[in-house]
């Protein structure tokens, strides 16, 4: 796998921090939800900040190598190329996990029949499109022993790496698109917000 020449994943630097809004829901909890529905979303916030952020760092690490190839900068001990494909593993690493983890916690928010209508079904839909292929990296990033016993395929590489069309993430034999993965992170934070606001919302209603 080559480094790549141009960053083609989206940038997401303009959703808005949620942290802000999370810091409220740690001191006085979620008053217009069920107790174990104010403690997913707490967690769930503090995921997809976390997500949000991973994904930044890797796209940092893209933007890094494809200033340093294309100023054609002399390599040097703090050359970008140089970490780049440990960095960038370890952070898109930690945001599909971060994603895998969200998703659950999707589930316990809507679990229940007085909160299931808190996710708007469009929302649910569009997230939950992408459900298999973030399983399918995730699983084969924390099981790739079984992976290396089975075979990896040829030329495959054995960390997550930026794929051949510089559009995506590929490991062993899967693959995902960068525009994909920034859709569900959009989406969640989407979600995030609804619920925080319509908890606000029914806060205010009950004062």
């Amino acid at each position: 796998m080559g480094f790549p020449s141009e960053c083609r994943m989206p940038d997401l630097s303009t959703l808005e921090p949620l942290w802000t809004r999370l810091v409220p829901l740690l001191l006085i909890g979620a008053p217009g939800l069920e107790k174990n529905t104010g403690l997913y979303l707490r967690e769930y916030v503090r995921l997809v900040e976390k997500a949000l952020h991973e994904y930044s760092e890797a796209r940092n690490a893209i933007l890094d190598v494809v200033a340093e190839i294309t100023e054609k900068r002399k390599r040097s001990k703090q050359s970008a190329r140089l970490g780049f494909v440990f960095l960038f593993a370890d952070h898109m690493e930690t945001c599909i996990d971060s994603i895998r983890r969200i998703y659950r916690l999707m589930d316990g928010i809507i679990r229940t029949k007085e909160d299931s209508t808190l996710v708007p079904k469009e929302l649910r839909r569009l997230v939950l499109t992408n459900r298999g292929s973030i399983t399918d990296i995730r699983d084969t990033v924390q099981h790739l022993d079984q992976d290396i016993r089975d075979g990896i395929p040829s030329g495959k590489p054995i960390m997550l790496a930026v794929n051949d069309n510089a559009d995506g993430i590929v490991i062993s034999s899967h693959e995902m698109r960068f525009s994909q993965i920034a859709m569900v992170l959009k989406k969640m934070h989407e979600i995030a917000l609804h619920i925080l606001i319509a908890n606000r919302t029914a806060e205010k209603t009950s004062i």
